[in-house]
């Protein structure tokens, strides 16, 4: 059985942006923590 690199790295990427959105979630909101969560959006799409 082969191990798909790729597919686990993007899995590995995805638990990482989960995680540091909860982190900005969790934090004050204003215009910063707004924009960081658009730009995880972002990622999660690429």
């Amino acid at each position: 059985m082969s191990t798909n690199i790729s597919k686990q790295k993007r899995e590995d990427l995805l638990a990482k942006i989960k995680e540091i959105h909860s982190f900005i979630a969790a934090a004050p909101q204003d215009e910063n923590t707004g924009n960081l969560r658009s730009c995880l959006s972002d990622l999660k799409k690429m």
